[in-house]
């Protein structure tokens, strides 16, 4: 349980991320959208209670072309009021080249992200921080 009186913090990040992320969709609306984000997708990174990068596999079990990957990367779908969200994992690339985000060190080495149809559940309450990317790292 991380659920402690402070947790509308990240909550409310995400639910602003959200915001944005439909308000750049929107057509007619560009002026209302801050020039970083460019595109469908806000990408970020978040922090566990402990200070450790969160993780997550994708495609698991998949065959090829969609091999298991693992990543740091997210971006919100849905966000609900008990603070939990659902999160599509982006899929990290260097140059190209699908990299695996194992260690913090693998972070620096990306050059791309995808969007990915593989999605996760996050209880936002056991989250301590969250880093906001550029939307144009996000290829569509």
């Amino acid at each position: 349980m991380c659920r402690r009186n402070d947790e509308g913090c990240i909550c409310s990040t995400i639910e602003h991320i959200k915001q944005l992320q439909d308000a750049a969709n929107e057509v007619g609306l560009p002026n209302l959208v801050p020039p970083q984000i460019t595109g469908k997708t806000i990408p970020f990174i978040l922090y566990d209670r402990e200070g450790k990068l969160m993780k997550a596999f994708g495609h698991i079990g998949g065959i090829e072309p969609e091999r298991c990957f693992q990543t740091a990367f997210f971006s919100i779908e849905e966000i609900r009021e008990n603070c939990c969200a659902t999160l599509t994992l982006l899929k990290p690339f260097h140059h190209q080249c699908p990299i695996d985000i194992v260690t913090d060190e693998d972070v620096c080495e990306l050059t791309t992200l995808k969007r990915t149809a593989s999605c996760i559940e996050v209880d936002l309450s056991c989250i301590s921080s969250i880093q906001c990317l550029n939307s144009q790292i996000v290829q569509h």
